[in-house]
């Protein structure tokens, strides 16, 4: 979260950026008064691990690095599954 005198900094914008296929919506966001931006991830083809960034121009540990593990739904016709299983924590460099 972007801060500011410790404090969380409101409309800082954040870009998304994915190296493993997949599109954020939108690709770049701001951060509200919490200092937290929000995107929605729609994974890349196949399954496997994926990673994402969150970057933010001139920041202290940007970019911020998001991981998740795309898997294939249940078979059977369960419904549900798929998509990504996120990881609880970002990795930041």
């Amino acid at each position: 979260m972007p801060t500011r005198h410790g404090q969380p900094a409101e409309d800082v914008e954040v870009q998304w950026v994915t190296t493993s296929g997949g599109a954020f919506t939108p690709g770049t966001s701001l951060t509200g008064a919490d200092g937290i931006a929000t995107t929605t991830w729609t994974r890349g083809p196949g399954v496997g691990n994926q990673s994402a960034n969150a970057r933010l121009l001139g920041a202290e540990g940007s970019p911020v690095i998001f991981s998740a593990l795309a898997i294939d739904p249940p078979s059977g016709g369960g419904g549900g599954g798929g998509g990504l299983e996120p990881l609880r924590r970002p990795l930041i460099r």
